[in-house]
């Protein structure tokens, strides 16, 4: 597969395909994969805001709102400042497939949930095997 491809596989899962959706996940993806080869680190606060707006301009920041996924409502937004802190603090820690099924449980954002995960769990799987993934990341059934 190529990042093109991936991209697209992606906003297609996620139900996000407007030539605008499209474009910026391709911008989010590629300005995380870029961030990483150079500095080989989990991104920060600030690049994660910055990663989400990119993507999802009109739902920047973490939400304040309940939402439901797959019918089923997630963590309450009131924790979601706390689990993200402490999801941070241990991400570099845990293996790229469990960061992904934690942003994806915690939920963080109103909108763009599935590719920002996506970007963060292809940080995590460079960090731990030196390259870049050309796959797509671990599905989650809602139970």
């Amino acid at each position: 597969m190529t990042d093109a491809d991936l991209i697209a596989e992606q906003c297609v899962n996620q139900q996000a395909t407007t030539p605008l959706e499209v474009a910026s996940f391709g911008v989010a993806y590629m300005e995380g994969r870029l961030a990483v080869e150079q500095h080989w680190k989990m991104p920060s606060e600030a690049l994660l805001q910055h990663l989400h707006s990119t993507l999802a301009p009109e739902h920047a920041g973490y939400r304040i709102v309940p939402v439901l996924v797959g019918g089923h409502e997630v963590v309450s937004a009131v924790h979601v400042p706390r689990l993200m802190m402490q999801l941070k603090g241990v991400w570099h820690e845990l293996e790229p497939d469990m960061v992904h099924h934690e942003l994806l449980r915690i939920h963080p954002f109103t909108d763009g949930n599935g590719r920002i995960a996506h970007i963060i769990w292809a940080m995590a799987r460079t960090l731990a095997d030196g390259e870049w993934p050309m796959r797509m990341p671990p599905r989650w059934e809602w139970d």
